[in-house]
Order: C-alpha cells, then structure tokens, then sequence
C-alpha cells in the first residue's frame, strides 16, 4: 500500500507540476498569436 501511495503521489505531483507549464505556454502562446495577428493586420492594412 506505501509504495502504490507513494506512486500515485509522485503521478498527482507530476501531472499538478505538468498542468502548470501546460498552463503557461497557452497564456505565452495566446500572447504571440494575438502579437501575430496584429503585425498580420498591419501589413494587411499597409499593404492593400
């Protein structure tokens, strides 16, 4: 039972530790698409 505690654990840590930087790359990819949408709107505009 200690070690199959210990497992799930470690997992629960693991996947709580993964969640978070999943968690943060949505935000910083969020950011660089709005980024790219804006510099794609710009050239649209600059350029028609």
């Amino acid at each position: 039972m200690t070690v199959l505690s210990c497992i799930c654990a470690d997992f629960i840590i693991i996947s709580a530790l993964v969640g978070i930087y999943a968690h943060r790359n949505t935000i910083y990819d969020r950011r660089a698409l709005q980024q790219i949408r804006k510099t794609r709107v710009v050239e649209g505009y600059s350029g028609g």
